[in-house]
């Protein structure tokens, strides 16, 4: 009965120390690439933002996987505040363009 056991647990840890193994892969270039121009393009800082705090705060990760959560939360709070002040400049230097009866139609 103690072998069973002894054998029952070894397996579990066994299945930990792969699941571990498999989380701190290193990312390829390429994956950094397409995640950085994710944060910047399509999605937008809401990406980098997440996927930063997950990575940076994770003590499962690898070194690797931190330090590159913390550039993409760098970029993400960067990206958005730049959004913002060209999303404010935009509709201050536009908006004596637009007509004041413009919504009466």
């Amino acid at each position: 009965m103690h072998t069973i056991l002894k054998t029952a647990a070894y397996s579990v840890f066994k299945k930990q120390e792969g699941t571990k193994i498999k989380m701190d892969k290193r990312l390829s270039s390429g994956v950094k690439t397409l995640l950085i121009l994710g944060t910047i393009i399509f999605p937008g800082p809401l990406l980098g933002i997440i996927l930063g705090i997950i990575w940076m705060t994770g003590s499962q990760y690898a070194e690797d996987k931190k330090s590159f959560g913390k550039i993409l939360l760098i970029i993400g709070i960067v990206v958005a505040i730049i959004a913002c002040i060209l999303y404010f400049t935009a509709g201050a230097l536009l908006g004596p363009l637009i007509p004041e009866d413009m919504g009466t139609y």
